[in-house]
């Protein structure tokens, strides 16, 4: 439920094949990078922005913003990964040791984007 003029924030995993092999394989399925349960992204839960932005729109809500959040690059991200591997970092850890920020405006949102969507009065 969010009240009228209500902001809703989110962060999320763009449906694609970079996100596939990032995802569903470096962190969650490939023996030496895996970092997160098994399951806790499935393909089908993925959700591209227009997609996302058409939900958000049949339950009231209007979407804003989207922006792309990108890792500094693939080596710190790997690092992270790796790092997160052998300590069970948190996710928040992961993020700040994979230098991740968001994308310079118009850049696609590859893997991960984040947004926020508001309920009009």
């Amino acid at each position: 439920m969010l009240r009228r003029q209500g902001v809703f924030l989110y962060d999320t995993v763009n449906r694609t094949q970079l996100s596939r092999l990032i995802y569903l394989g470096a962190l969650q399925s490939w023996r030496w990078t895996r970092c997160m349960p098994p399951n806790r992204y499935a393909w089908e839960r993925l959700r591209p922005p227009a997609e996302l932005a058409g939900t958000m729109a049949r339950h009231g809500l209007r979407n804003e913003e989207v922006i792309g959040f990108l890792p500094a690059n693939p080596l710190r991200l790997l690092r992270a990964i790796l790092r997160a591997r052998r300590g069970g970092i948190s996710d928040a850890e992961l993020a700040r040791l994979a230098g991740m920020h968001p994308a310079p405006p118009g850049k696609h949102a590859e893997v991960t984007y984040l947004g926020f969507g508001l309920k009009p009065p």
